[in-house]
C-alpha cells in the first residue's frame, strides 16, 4: 500500500446559524438559530473563521443608507471586526461574507465558551423598515479532524 502524505487542513469547518427580524434604526443582537438563545456553548477549544451576514430584503418599510457591521461575541466581549466587516443595507447589496485566517488570537476560544454575534450600525435605517438578518458564523474546533 502506497503511504499518503497529509496535505491541506485536517479541520472541518462548523457552521452556527444566528437570525434577527424586524431590524430597526439601531444595534442589536442576533438570536442563535437552534436554540433561540443569544448565544451557543462550544464543545471544544476552536477559532472563528468566517461570517456570513446578509439582509434578506424589506418587510413593511424601504431601507435608505447606512451599513450593518457585525460582531463576534465570544464569552459576551466583541472580538475585533472582521477586516471590511460592513453591510450596506441599500436593497440592492444585501450581503456579504468575510473572513479571517484560521486560528487568530483575537478570535480564538477554549471548549464551554459562548458564541454570539451582534451588528452595530451607521447611518440611517428608516424608522417604518424592518430588515431580516441572517447570519453564519463557521469555526473550527481544534480536537475535531477528519
Amino acid at each position: 500500500m502506497t503511504a499518503q502524505t497529509q496535505l491541506g487542513s485536517t479541520y472541518i469547518p462548523q457552521r452556527y446559524d444566528f437570525m434577527a427580524t424586524d431590524v430597526g434604526n439601531a444595534s442589536g443582537t442576533l438570536i442563535a438559530g437552534q436554540t433561540g438563545a443569544v448565544d451557543y456553548t462550544m464543545p471544544y477549544d476552536g477559532s472563528v473563521i468566517a461570517v456570513t451576514f446578509r439582509g434578506s430584503g424589506t418587510v413593511g418599510g424601504t431601507l435608505t443608507t447606512g451599513t450593518l457591521v457585525p460582531l463576534v461575541m465570544l464569552n459576551g466581549v466583541a472580538a475585533s471586526p472582521f477586516p471590511e466587516a460592513s453591510v450596506a443595507i441599500m436593497p440592492s447589496q444585501r450581503g456579504g461574507y468575510f473572513t479571517q485566517d484560521a486560528q487568530q488570537a483575537g478570535y480564538r476560544f477554549t471548549a464551554g465558551s459562548t458564541l454570539g454575534l451582534v451588528y452595530s450600525k451607521t447611518g440611517t435605517v428608516g424608522p417604518t423598515s424592518a430588515l431580516d438578518i441572517t447570519a453564519d458564523v463557521w469555526i473550527v474546533f481544534e480536537q475535531v479532524h477528519y
